[in-house]
């Protein structure tokens, strides 16, 4: 009877740890950008303010403020099969909008190491830049 529950046990410790996994990553600059780039269109969200967003952002980046009341809502009409990659300026609000975006049910959510703060490690070809962001406004096209 012991070596029954014993294996029972197991068993059922085994088929919780296997399944469909949600994973987050927080991944370096340069894998962030090489993994964007293989898609044409991948799912990058800007989850900072609409006033950071449009001082400057990833191009191809939708805006989705993961402080705002509707977070939830917007992020649902994304595809949760296919891979999200979610920035912050520091990385403390993607982590959290990652968080709760593995919480809806989202299969593989990559957050970028550091934030747009690390975008020195990212060619500024792929940034947009707001026509107030002093630091960059020199260096890129501004949009």
């Amino acid at each position: 009877m012991g070596k029954y529950l014993f294996s029972l046990g197991v068993l059922l410790l085994t088929a919780c740890q296997t399944g469909t996994s949600q994973a987050i990553e927080t991944i370096p600059p340069k894998t962030f950008q090489e993994q964007i780039l293989k898609v044409e269109t991948p799912q990058l969200i800007d989850v900072r303010t609409l006033e950071e967003f449009n001082t400057n952002h990833l191009k191809k980046a939708q805006h989705i403020g993961v402080a705002s009341a509707n977070f939830k809502q917007k992020v649902s009409k994304l595809d949760k099969s296919q891979p999200v990659y979610v920035y912050c300026k520091k990385g403390g609000r993607s982590s959290n909008a990652a968080q709760k975006m593995k919480d809806m049910g989202f299969k593989n959510v990559y957050d970028l190491d550091g934030g747009i703060e690390s975008i020195a490690f990212i060619p500024l070809q792929y940034l947009v830049v707001g026509k107030n962001n002093k630091f960059l406004k020199n260096k890129v096209e501004i949009h």
